[in-house]
């Protein structure tokens, strides 16, 4: 029984050699890995773009300025460059600003006009609510 431990023993003795001399080469050190490379970032839209209005608003109302949100939305949506899909998304966080600042009226209006241009649960769950809160 020893004779074959030995032998065995042996036998991995003479192995390891050959599994460490593929990691020879391979560098340890303590700093991390590098990270994946990011897709890269689109471009900022170009200042005083319709796109900036819309971006900067929903800046504004992460930040809790629903006011300020509010009038960048309207300048976003006023803009003479204004694409449907910019437009259709000012007024329907232009409505989250005026049900956040307690304009039922104003919310009711901006959701039923974003509604004309498309169906969505989230306005119409704040349409409800701002019609709710105006008692009717």
């Amino acid at each position: 029984v020893q004779t074959a431990q030995r032998e065995t023993s042996a036998a991995r003795t003479q192995q390891a050699p050959a599994q460490m001399a593929d990691t020879e080469d391979a560098t340890v050190t303590d700093e991390p890995a590098p990270a994946p490379a990011a897709a890269p970032t689109p471009p900022p839209p170009p200042e005083g773009s319709p796109g900036a209005f819309l971006a900067a608003g929903c800046q504004a109302f992460a930040d809790g300025d629903s006011r300020a949100a509010r009038d960048l939305f309207t300048k976003g949506l006023a803009h003479p460059d204004a694409d449907a899909e910019v437009a259709f998304t000012c007024v329907a966080n232009r409505a989250a600003c005026a049900l956040a600042l307690e304009e039922h009226v104003n919310c009711e209006v901006d959701c039923r006009k974003a509604l004309e241009t498309a169906a969505s649960a989230k306005l119409l769950a704040r349409c409800a609510l701002a019609c709710t809160r105006q008692g009717g």
